[in-house]
C-alpha cells in the first residue's frame, strides 16, 4: 500500500515575487510546499484555508495544523473548525508548536 503525505507552510511574504508563476505580494500570507506557492492572501487563515483546499486535504484521513507563536487562540480555532467543516473525513488535530517563522504547518496524511 502506498501512502502519500503531504507538509505545507503558512508565512507571511517579506517582499513582492513572483515564484513558478505565482504572485506573491509582501505582506501578505502565502501557503506554500517546497518551493511551489499554492495561496497568497491578506490573513494566515484564508491563506491556509485556500492552501488545504488546493492540496485537496478533504481527501486525507489526517490534518495536523502546527500553530506557531503569532497565530492568537482565536485565530488557530476558527481555523481548525473550518477545516473540520472542509475536511469531514480528517481527524484534525491541533498542536501549538510556538514556532517562530510559520504561522502554521498543515501536514496532510
Amino acid at each position: 500500500m502506498l501512502f502519500r503525505s503531504v507538509t505545507g507552510m503558512i508565512s507571511k511574504a517579506v517582499r513582492d515575487a513572483v515564484v513558478e508563476g505565482a504572485r506573491v505580494v509582501g505582506g501578505d500570507y502565502i501557503g506554500f510546499v517546497g518551493d511551489s506557492v499554492y495561496s497568497d492572501a491578506h490573513d494566515k487563515n484564508s491563506a491556509a484555508l485556500e492552501l488545504a483546499e488546493r492540496l485537496g486535504a478533504s481527501n486525507y484521513d489526517i490534518l495536523i495544523l502546527i500553530c506557531g507563536k503569532d497565530a492568537t487562540d482565536d485565530e488557530a480555532n476558527d481555523l481548525c473548525d473550518r477545516l473540520e467543516k472542509m475536511c469531514k473525513r480528517a481527524d484534525v488535530i491541533m498542536i501549538n508548536g510556538g514556532q517562530p517563522i510559520y504561522d502554521y504547518i498543515m501536514i496532510l496524511e
